[in-house]
């Protein structure tokens, strides 16, 4: 075991004898599944104000042990104690980046509130499915078990972390404490003054001597009422706050909610991989949350080349619009500051329109459209896609880009003219090899693609049909809704393969679930629109958003219920793709008068 801790007076005073309760934050790192040095070879660890993240208290890179690298390094699973400082009753934001070769694996991040009295924690588990998602962090969440991204609590513990029993392995009332808790473990000895306290680890004075004169928030255990600073108290991972004030828990007594699911306002599962826990529920109960709120966000437009954007990807800083070469370009990105600092990319120099685009990272987009057209992004600039795709015919629809280390793709089209007697187009990418072509799929063609990284792809397309697999190796099950046979699907995303959003023609939008069993379940949702819906996107159960023609932009809470955006769009918009980086950090995309536009809302 290893440990990294930030002394402060507060920490000597309490190794003293003084009995007060110490306040802190223990964030705790382990991994499951991850080697090391082959997948992660350092950790680095930044702490920040949340009001001042520009200037954060405290960044160090660790080097880990493992294979080869025996010294001068430090043993996971590690634990970092937090001590507050003056502005203990604010915001701090921890984020914790695994690297490799210096570039990034996996990149995490957590808010979290001091509270007097309590030792918080923390835990980080870096899961070998995340190896490639780095774009957690920038939503304050942490990649799950099922590669997607989720918020870390700050759960109350007793004394120190017991780092042998694993993260949630703690028994209730369990005392952790050790004598000897500010004792240097033996792995450290090897590395001459790491104890010392070099210069670049001294802490900065917002984390030292606390402010007693000021304000100390402090939130007693199990009570989400707010704290005697009126600063909100949150519940534990999978609670909700309840009628009483109390948080309450979710999901089966003696089989709580699966990892990444959500805990809904009645204490229902909703999303979430299935497993040896509660199954969530394919759907929330009616009711079970508010309508959804008109004018969410605030919107800005800008337009720019002739032609049509058909898609749109983003990370960070980082965003690829795509579409009509028209007279500047097919693909346009966005690198710096201003969100919509959008300017045409050179390096695209095919003259095929393009329709989709996906990556995992800025290092692996991808990008597809007609005439079975399929390019990759890397190093920074466009080109052919490794070895030799199926030589197909044809347009492709839309992309799909998952999985750790080398992205499987998924990218599928054909040709549409209203029935399940068209020709579809299928090509997969499995990091090495390339299968697929014309697909006899019931010779539905495809128009949208989505994939939970972890073997799971579903395609929907012609006559409401919905056509997934749970393995990865195109072993097909085909599901059919026995109502609406004549839409076509356009646009699909998701949480897990139990929590899907699909949207086509006539305002169609319904909620698409795969349980346990493999069996499908689809259930409409109300659109309050009949116009053509060309894309749908999200950041969680409770944040999506679908976007048509006609200008029409529409957001649910995860309720069944969409509401049109009435400060978003106008009737002469047609919008083809969203993507969601954030709650409040929202693109579109589409056409305006013969002119590409893009979206922003915030």
């Amino acid at each position: 075991m290893s440990r990294a801790t930030l002394f402060t007076v507060a920490v000597l005073l309490a190794a003293a004898g003084c009995t007060k309760a110490r306040t802190e934050a223990v964030v705790v790192v382990s991994t499951e599944g991850l080697r090391v040095p082959d997948d992660l070879d350092a950790i680095t660890l930044v702490v920040a104000d949340t009001g001042d993240l520009a200037n954060p208290v405290f960044s160090k890179s660790f080097h880990v042990c493992g294979g080869a690298v025996a010294s001068d390094c430090m043993t996971l699973p590690l634990d970092f104690t937090l001590i507050p400082g003056p502005h203990r009753n604010h915001s701090s934001r921890v984020q914790l980046t695994a690297t490799r070769n210096g570039a990034p694996v996996i990149d995490d991040a957590a808010i979290f509130t001091f509270a007097e009295g309590v030792s918080l924690r923390l835990d980080f588990v870096l899961f070998a499915n995340c190896l490639g998602v780095t774009d957690c962090a920038a939503r304050d969440q942490a990649c799950g078990p099922d590669a997607m991204c989720q918020t870390v609590p700050a759960t109350p513990m007793s004394g120190e972390p017991d780092l042998s029993a694993g993260p949630g392995d703690m028994s209730a009332g369990e005392d952790l404490a050790s004598a000897v808790d500010l004792a240097v473990p033996a792995d450290l000895a090897s590395t001459p003054g790491d104890m010392a306290i070099p210069r670049d680890l001294a802490m900065p004075p917002d984390l030292q001597m606390p402010d007693l004169a000021g304000c100390v928030p402090f939130c007693a255990l199990g009570s989400c009422a707010p704290s005697n600073c009126n600063t909100p108290c949150p519940c534990g991972s999978q609670q909700v706050c309840g009628p009483s004030m109390m948080c309450q828990s979710c999901g089966n007594p003696t089989e709580p909610c699966c990892p990444g699911a959500v805990c809904s306002g009645t204490l229902h599962c909703y999303g979430g991989p299935p497993g040896t826990c509660d199954f969530p529920d394919m759907a929330l109960p009616p009711g079970d949350m508010a309508a959804t709120p008109d004018k969410v966000l605030t919107w800005t437009t800008m337009t720019y080349d002739s032609g049509t954007f058909y898609g749109i990807w983003a990370q960070g800083s980082d965003a690829f619009a795509v579409g009509d070469k028209a007279t500047m370009g097919g693909v346009w990105r966005r690198a710096g500051d201003g969100a919509l600092a959008f300017s045409a990319d050179a390096t695209y120099t095919q003259a095929a329109t393009l329709h989709g685009v996906a990556g995992t990272d800025i290092n692996h987009v991808w990008a597809a459209g007609d005439n079975a057209t399929i390019v990759t992004y890397a190093s920074g600039s466009w080109g052919a896609p490794p070895g030799t795709p199926p030589a197909n015919t044809g347009n492709y629809h839309a992309v799909w880009v998952g999985g750790p280390g080398s992205p499987s793709v998924e990218i599928v089209g054909g040709v549409r003219n209203g029935s399940c007697m068209d020709s579809a187009i299928d090509a997969h990418f499995d990091g090495s090899l390339w299968r697929g072509g014309s697909v006899s799929m019931n010779a539905c063609t495809f128009g949208a693609v989505w994939g939970n990284n972890l073997g799971f792809i579903a395609w929907p397309g012609n006559e409401h049909k919905i056509i997934f697999t749970t393995d990865d190796d195109m072993n097909e099950f085909t599901y059919q809704p026995s109502v609406n046979s004549n839409i076509y699907f356009r646009g699909i995303w998701g949480i897990t393969k139990s929590s899907m959003w699909i949207v086509g023609d006539s305002g169609t939008i319904d909620h698409f679930a795969v349980d346990k069993f493999n069996q499908g379940t689809v259930s409409a949702e109300t659109s309050n629109t009949t116009v053509q819906l060309n894309a749908v996107h999200g950041t969680s159960p409770s944040d999506l958003w679908a976007v048509g023609l006609s200008g029409v932009v529409l957001h649910s809470t995860g309720n069944g219920i969409w509401t049109q955006q009435t400060n978003a769009g106008n009737n002469m918009m047609q919008l083809n793709g969203v993507y969601a980086l954030a709650p409040n950090d929202v693109y579109i995309v589409g056409a305006l008068l013969g002119n590409k536009l893009i979206m922003h809302g915030q």
